[in-house]
């Protein structure tokens, strides 16, 4: 059975009522929420879905953001220094410690950490 996989663009507020579960995000719609999750193995453990995850989200330009890395499209980002080891109790280490972070997977952690507070 394949996981199942959310869609990631932004959600106008007209489009939800106010009893939805689902919250806008005040993203702009062309904008693409990061996908996070503190590793990637966490997706799938089975290799062939896993990588059939991985291709769909980056073929619909959906940046992966994991606890050590961030991977895009075009690029992939790695964390200087010491690496974050990957906490099963507490998914967001990753998210909360930023040192090592440079450039656009700053940006990218920041962004996500912003759109989903803990």
């Amino acid at each position: 059975m394949a996981p199942a996989i959310l869609t990631t663009t932004a959600i106008s507020t007209r489009h939800c009522s106010t009893n939805s579960l689902l919250k806008p995000t005040p993203l702009a719609r062309s904008e693409q929420i990061p996908f996070y999750t503190p590793s990637l193995r966490r997706l799938y453990r089975d290799s062939l879905t896993l990588h059939y995850v991985v291709e769909f989200l980056l073929s619909h330009k959906v940046p992966i953001a994991i606890t050590n890395c961030l991977i895009r499209p075009s690029d992939v980002w790695v964390r200087t220094g010491v690496l974050v080891p990957t906490d099963t109790q507490n998914v967001r280490a990753g998210l909360d410690d930023r040192n090592g972070l440079t450039g656009s997977h700053r940006i990218t952690v920041e962004m996500i950490r912003r759109t989903y507070p803990g």
